[in-house]
């Protein structure tokens, strides 16, 4: 149904509302294959270039403010976001949050069975293959993806098991910015705040300070190319199901078929409307009802409901 609205106002030139015009032009760029395979992966060309223009590990907390805005909120080194008060749900306050993981879980990276071993090499290689399709050499390409699973292998073993954050107490750390600040010294977050649009924030709820000082302790030890190394890899990582298809199907073929067992891609009509529910939900939502619920579906509810 979502479909067959979708394919009809992607074609439709005049008399459209805002919204209809709206959900019909993403679609029709998100059908648009053409145009897709010709940009390959210049549309990361920009945020690529931000992160190779670091000069030094000061500009860390603006590029990433600019990263969770645009690109992925919670896969690059950690979370930040708002929600309910644990101890008054008629609050809603900032959340400090765990991040930074590709694979599903911290035990993905922990866990020495040699099926987890495996399915390391499997998560290495794919690293590795992405990295060459945004232009690295194969050497070059091998030593990134390298880098990727050492960081985030650290970052999952900082992290609580999925057991601990079950538990809302060992979620539940309110403290003022300055005590963040002091967990991870030499990362500003009067910055990253200024930058996010959050410069009123002065507490917090940090879910896992110990995760914190061990991503304050990676910050410093790190060179500068190694955080631009695993920063490249989340953006890629982020987008690449938006890319040509070169990068679809490679983390399709990761993600979805090695590690989930799903056998084959949906078509990308399938995927296009998955995207405009997910990111139009409201707008495609009113089509929907005007059309799926009209005024005397509406009149006769009531008298079924009787």
């Amino acid at each position: 149904f979502l479909w067959g609205i979708l394919d009809a106002l992607s074609t439709k030139t005049t008399g459209n509302t805002a919204n209809q015009q709206k959900i019909g032009d993403y679609y029709a760029a998100c059908m648009n294959e053409e145009a897709v395979e010709q940009s390959g992966a210049a549309p990361l060309q920009p945020v690529l270039d931000r992160i190779a223009a670091m000069q030094s590990k000061a500009e860390l907390p603006a590029v990433l403010a600019a990263l969770h805005l645009s690109i992925a909120s919670n896969g690059l080194y950690f979370g930040f976001g708002s929600e309910q008060d644990f101890s008054n749900s008629s609050n809603v306050i900032a959340f400090a949050t765990g991040g930074g993981l590709s694979l599903p879980d911290r035990d993905y990276y922990t866990k020495t069975d040699t099926k987890s071993k495996e399915l390391r090499a499997h998560y290495r290689a794919h690293v590795a293959r992405m990295f060459a399709l945004i232009g690295d050499s194969p050497s070059l390409a091998q030593q990134n993806a390298a880098t990727v699973l050492r960081t985030e292998t650290l970052l999952a073993r900082a992290t609580l098991s999925v057991l601990d954050r079950r538990d809302p107490y060992k979620l539940f750390h309110m403290m003022d910015v300055a005590k963040l600040q002091a967990l991870t010294p030499g990362f500003d977050w009067g910055v990253y705040l200024r930058t996010v649009g959050l410069p009123e924030v002065r507490t917090l709820n940090v879910t896992e300070p110990r995760f914190y000082q061990s991503l304050a302790r990676h910050w410093q030890t790190s060179s500068l190319n190694e955080l631009k190394v695993y920063l490249r890899w989340q953006v890629v990582h982020a987008q690449a199901f938006a890319l040509s298809k070169a990068f679809a199907t490679e983390d399709f073929n990761f993600f979805s078929k090695t590690l989930q067992g799903t056998p084959s891609q949906p078509p990308r009509w399938k995927r296009c409307v998955a995207l405009v529910d997910a990111q139009l939900g409201e707008a495609l939502g009113q089509e929907f009802v005007d059309r799926a619920f009209g005024p005397e579906l509406k009149k006769r509810t009531p008298v079924m409901t009787e």
